[in-house]
């Protein structure tokens, strides 16, 4: 296991912002092959093939993560906003190389989940397969307050998987990712993010394994592109397979393209700078919308869509539109040239598509059927009989139809492929020019040949015709208003409109890229850039000179790299909502950057939470930065987290590490805390600090110094230590050598009152001493060091200064003996109180011997040598770790197994574990009844730490539960025997009467001998022995076939116990029953039968009796495909030798399998708050409703909601939902769709 101590929440700080967009597309692979396969490019195709191109995997790496693998484990400590600490543990699969990379398994471990993050890395290129994964991430944290600091933001420290990259993700079978369940508590926001695109994903499922599908649950976010909420990144293909993620939203995608599969989302929100494709596929969401750009092929889109106009590839406009007279119950293949997979028509022959409103093809099993738009109707008749022609169009050079196209014969073509990326001229067989007005009056074959398509583009105020964007720049296409969205652009990027464009000069420094900021415009436009992509590296390369002004976008969260490279940033004036002249919060790193006179006038912090002049919160790492001469106003919250939110001069909340920083001559507006409000809550002299503030000064009137994990922290000097050199000499982390970033000049009429970071080698600030006394200057070797001798005594090294003997200290070595626990037990180096007196003193080293060897193992059992040194002083110390007892995780002395297994077998014991059985005792007998007792040794890689490694354990097998063969009963004959019908279990062998396993036979007595022999002059019919039925109590009230049963009206025989009522599950020939055990019941009488069709009048019988109160489900088999059901549960005492029923379940009606058509009730939805409060005689009104699979109805055997109170006394409800209090007191209500689906509300009702 790693062990990581993070302050940054989000670590994946790519090095390079370096963006290849010029986009390949993956193709449909079976997973087997990829290890095997390097993918490969296709040339430049236009439109419809073109989005099916390849994102190659250039490597043959072939790796499989088991979840369970504890290398994969990382060990991180989380700060919440409210300073609170963490320990965790995460499974980190951080994806840095090209390859093939299979993930399987689940992450519980040990009865607990382990978050997973999965990353692919900027510039990477990997095939994921998720294997019939189950993941839950179920942690969350108080990262931070947001919007309202009254806004309880929990969110989990990470997306399931970030792509900065390329990802091909295959699914293979069933795949499951949940993320943490907020609590229904108002006002808590889920922010927790599946996936987050800065680069390419496309979803695939694998060719052999067809249906595969990922689910996803209680995700704010299913995809979030680029690196703000108000702007655009990431492009996203779907190819096959389904993604399902309900209530989740798909934001700020750059690029997506639907090619085929199904994704179903609660929002979907689409923006006028994006490119969207919807060539096949389905979509369905809640919303979808909104932008005038996406493009239409075959795909349907489901739920309420508010997209602006749609075209096609030719340039068409489309509407939803319903045709008629089409065959039906059939695939549809192809809609004017598209190919579809998920189009069909319905039973009365329909099909609901987008259309043009003019001519359309509709292809299906090879026929092709022609639709034209009627003007008088205003609807698309189909025409009879059309005459029509096939156009097919293949690139240049290409032998292969890039598309083929019906149109009507002797009619013009019509508009051509309008695309984005390409022009093409068009030319037939016989070289002739094919256009728009080209009639069609025979099959053709069409050769396209294709150009680059270029647009005009403006940058910083020059306009030329180009197709890619030059290299070495960043570019922005900035907000044209407020509140629209920005976005930026890369080097190689491929044009796709006309643009107007602003750029940054990119540098690459030590192999990181760095956009140049040289004045205050290049400042500004930085700001917009980083607020559309987080990750961009920044360089200062002058001082700038705000003369007043803020930044043109406050920046949300920065994750990159801002070096100031000693540079200032001056006279800034921040705006109302304003909480760092940066950032707001940052997660990647800002240095060497000096911030002189920045004002934060403040306004709203109270909606935006902490402040400081560098960012308002940091998770990242700020280092090497000088605050000087700022001003912060402080602004009383109107109620939240904190009454004021705290404030720093370098940052207000610390969560992350602040090192080698300097502030001074800062100052904060108080004028706003009340009195009796402790400022020393509210105001730090460097930031709350609920991380780590290493090696920081701030100006003082007298010396002070709290810990580095102080809420605190930092060390305060007077104005006399600043300008002595010391501060800087110790910024510097005692470096001179060139290195450092800190300088200060010391001497004459310009000498530095603080250390500053412009770089002058004359103002190098060095240390020495002046007879024993600490000095510093700017002259190197003009100072003596503070020199010591060392020598031992006992085991302690003695140093004495070389200058005066009588100063004098010494460091002790102490060590002790210890059990072995899998922890390291290092000596210690024990230094005198005067030790911390003395500046210029050497460090000891302590290092290990085991047997006079160099050893670093300081957890196995053994004796240790350590030995202490400083120069050639030398003290030594011995010690032993004893051998522990015994492990400390062993197994169980009481070992249950299943009746069926009879032996003894090795891997008995639970994977993973560190014991395994004995050799001797495999394949032994284990007896039905006394158990066995075996031996288990420890096999673990520390077996030899322990003095016992063997343990005894008694291994018995269960009672058998009787996995039961039905033995039909066979009719007697005068050549055979007959039997009755009985029961075998396949288990113990057992015969039993009754199919619940009570009643124990012999086979010989279920035997029916065979039949004397009958004169042949006159034979008698013999009669088969009917099975036996259980006889239904005489107690046992009939039970109605039609009639719905409401609890809504009084019942007068069984009231309804909800524990009775579960969803009926429903397979092709068989449904289970399942309920909750019902406190007090001896057992459970099953009603069953198929419900009444029409005047056919069905009525529930008895189908059985279950005897053990401790059985919960029952399942009907032998069921006929497509065919409704209905149940009664009701649960039994037994009374005076007679069995009772006095509970029912509500009567529930469901559908086996096989219907394309009609499905069951999938769960109920009740609108409004799930926890409610009521006034006595005051009524309400509960708006429930069922809902369905997608495209799918229900045939209503009884009403669609029934409402069942748990507490009637309390309140009563309507069969229309309205509900009338009656007393003061507490109840829920369920609402139970027929299946047995249900949803429920508590309500408090108040006096």
């Amino acid at each position: 296991m790693r062990k990581q101590f993070f302050y940054n929440n989000n670590q994946l700080q790519g090095k390079k912002i370096r963006k290849n967009l010029k986009q390949k597309w993956t193709k449909v692979v079976c997973i087997g092959t990829l290890s095997a396969t390097v993918l490969t490019g296709i040339p430049v195709i236009p439109p419809t093939n073109a989005y099916a191109q390849e994102a190659s995997v250039l490597s043959a790496k072939n790796v499989t993560y088991n979840l369970a693998d504890p290398k994969l484990f990382v060990e991180k400590t989380i700060t919440s906003y409210g300073g609170t600490k963490h320990d965790v543990t995460i499974i980190e699969i951080n994806i840095t190389e090209d390859g093939t990379y299979t993930i399987t398994g689940d992450n519980e471990i040990n009865g607990a989940y382990i978050d997973v993050h999965i990353t692919v890395a900027d510039g990477v290129k990997a095939n994921v397969i998720l294997d019939n994964v189950t993941i839950k991430n179920d942690d969350l944290y108080d990262l931070d307050i947001r919007n309202c600091a009254s806004s309880d933001e929990r969110d989990q420290l990470f997306p399931f998987m970030e792509i900065m990259g390329t990802a091909n993700l295959y699914l293979k079978g069933k795949n499951t990712v949940s993320m943490a369940k907020l609590h229904e508590t108002q006002g808590c926001i889920n922010t927790s993010m599946i996936f987050k695109l800065y680069g390419q994903l496309t979803i695939s499922e694998d060719a052999d394994t067809p249906n595969s599908s990922l689910q996803l649950n209680n995700a704010g976010y299913l995809m979030h592109g680029g690196g703000s909420h108000d702007n655009i990144g990431g492009s996203f293909i779907m190819k096959s397979g389904t993604v399902k993620a309900e209530g989740a939203e798909i934001n700020n995608l750059a690029q997506w393209y639907m090619m085929g599969g199904s994704i179903i989302c609660g929002q979907a929100n689409l923006n006028d700078k994006g490119v969207y494709r919807f060539l096949d596929g389905d979509i369905t969401s809640d919303y979808l919308g909104s932008t005038d750009t996406a493009k239409m092929g075959t795909a349907r889109l489901f739920g309420s869509t508010y997209i602006g106009q749609l075209e096609d590839r030719n340039g068409y406009v489309l509407q939803k539109m319903t045709v008629s007279d089409l065959p039906v119950n059939q695939k549809v293949t192809a809609v004017n040239g598209y190919p579809a997979s998920t189009l069909e028509t319905s039973e009365e022959g329909k099909l609901e598509a987008y259309l043009r409103k003019g001519s359309n093809v509709i292809e299906i099993n090879g026929e092709s059927y022609l639709y034209k738009w009627d003007d008088g109707t205003s609807q698309l008749k189909k025409q009879t009989n059309p005459a029509l022609c096939t156009v097919q169009f293949a690139l240049a050079g290409n032998k292969n139809a890039y598309c083929t196209v019906k149109v009507e014969k002797n009619t013009k073509f019509g508009k051509l492929f309008d695309d984005d990326q390409y022009t093409y001229t068009y030319q037939t067989e016989d070289g002739a020019q094919f256009n728009e007005d080209t009639v069609v009056s025979s099959d053709m074959k069409v050769t396209m040949t294709s150009s680059v398509r270029e647009y005009n583009v403006t940058i910083d105020g020059v306009t030329k015709s180009m197709s890619t964007l030059p290299a070495g720049k960043i570019y922005l296409d900035p907000p044209d208003e407020w509140g629209a969205f920005g976005s930026c652009y890369y080097g190689g990027s491929r044009v796709m409109q006309d643009m107007t464009l602003e750029s940054l000069d990119v540098v690459t420094e030590k192999g990181v890229d760095y956009v140049r900021i040289s004045d205050k415009e290049e400042l500004n436009r930085f700001s917009m850039m980083a607020d559309a992509d987080d990750r961009i590296n920044a360089g200062l390369e002058a001082d700038i000179d705000m003369e007043g002004a803020g930044l043109s976008a406050d920046v949300e969260n920065y994750i990159g790299i801002f070096d100031g490279k000693g540079h200032s940033i001056k006279n800034m004036q921040g705006g109302e909502i304003t909480t760092g002249a940066i950032c707001r919060t940052l997660k990647g790193t800002i240095r060497n950057l000096c911030l002189e006179n920045v004002l934060l006038p403040g306004g709203n912090y109270k909606n935006e939470g902490s402040v400081g002049a560098v960012c308002g919160v940091n998770r990242g790492v700020i280092e090497n930065c000088k605050v000087d001469g700022s001003s912060i106003s402080i602004k009383r919250s109107s109620g939240g987290i904190y009454e004021y939110d705290p404030v720093g001069t370098v940052t207000g909340v610390n969560m992350g590490e602040i090192k080698n920083c300097l502030t001074v001559n800062n100052e904060f507006d108080t004028t706003q805390i009340l009195d009796g409000a402790s400022q020393d809550e509210i105001i730090f002299p460097l930031a709350a600090n609920f991380g780590t503030v290493v090696n920081c000064y701030y100006d003082s009137d007298v010396d002070e110094e709290k810990q580095e994990s102080d809420i605190r922290a930092g060390i305060g000097r007077t104005k006399e230590r600043m300008k002595s050199g010391e501060v800087c000499y110790h910024l510097n982390n005692e470096i001179s050598d060139g290195t450092q970033a800190w300088y200060q000049n010391l001497f004459g009429e310009k000498a530095d009152i603080y250390p500053t970071l412009k770089k002058n080698a004359a103002n190098t600030v060095y240390d020495g001493y002046d007879m024993c006394k600490k000095v510093y200057t700017n002259t190197p070797n003009s100072k003596l060091t503070h020199s010591f001798d060392y020598t031992t005594d006992g085991d302690r090294i003695v140093a004495t200064c070389q200058v005066n003997p009588a100063h004098q200290t010494n460091v002790m070595l102490t060590a002790e003996n210890a059990q072995y626990d899998k922890k390291d037990h290092p000596a210690v180096e024990d230094y005198a109180d005067t030790w911390g007196q003395y500046e210029g003193l050497k460090k000891c080293k302590i290092t290990y011997l085991r047997d006079g060897k160099a050893t670093t193992d300081l957890k196995s059992a053994g004796t240790i040598t350590a030995v202490m040194k400083i120069e050639d002083a030398q003290v030594t110390k011995e010690y032993t770790i004893f051998k522990a007892a015994k492990p400390m995780q062993t197994p169980a002395q009481n070992l249950s197994v299943s009746f069926s297994q009879k032996t003894i077998t090795k891997d008995m014991l639970k994977n993973g574990s560190d014991w395994e059985i004995k050799e001797e005792f495999i394949g032994k007998t284990i007896p039905e009844t006394g158990g066995i007792t075996v031996s288990a040794e420890y096999i673990g890689a520390d077996k030899e730490n322990y003095e016992n490694t063997t343990v005894e354990i008694v291994v018995e097998r269960l009672v058998c539960t009787h996995n039961l063969d039905k033995i039909e009963a066979v009719a007697a004959t005068e050549k055979t025997e007959g039997n009755k019908e009985y029961y075998e279990c396949k288990d113990c062998g057992k015969y039993f009467e009754d199919a619940q396993g009570t009643k124990e036979v012999t086979k010989e007595s279920m035997v029916i001998p065979k039949l004397s022999p009958q004169p042949t002059t006159s034979p008698t019919a013999s009669s088969t022995v009917a099975p036996t039925e259980t006889s239904v109590p005489v107690t046992v009230p009939p039970v109605p076939g039609q009639t719905a049963i409401s609890p809504s009206v009084k019942n007068e025989v069984l009231p309804v116990m909800i524990d009775l009522i579960q969803p009926v599950i429903s397979k092709n020939v068989w449904q289970k029953l399942r309920w909750t055990k019902v406190k007090g019941a001896d057992g459970y009488f099953i009603y069953a039968s198929r419900c009444s069709e029409g005047e056919d009048i069905r009525n529930l019988k008895l189908v059985c009796t279950i005897t053990s109160a401790g059985k919960t489900s029952f399942i009907n088999k032998k069921l006929k495909e497509d065919t409704w059901y209905k149940y009664e549960i009701q649960a039994y005492r037994i009374v005076n030798g007679k069995k009772t029923a006095y509970g029912r379940s509500l009567q529930l009606h469901a559908l086996t399998k096989g219907n394309k058509k009609y499905a069951n009730p999938l769960k109920v939805r009740i609108a409004g708050k799930k926890k409610r409060m009521l006034k006595l005689g005051e009524t309400s009104k509960l708006k429930a409703k069922v809902v369905l699979p997608t495209g799918k109805k229900c045939k209503w055997h009884i009403d669609k909601i029934r409402y069942v109170v748990s507490n009637p006394e309390v309140l009563s409800v309507s069969k229309k939902g309205k509900i009338t209090t009656k007393k003061a007191g507490k109840a829920t209500v369920y609402a139970v769709a027929q299946n047995g689906v249900m949803n429920k509300i508590k309500i408090k009702v108040t006096k």
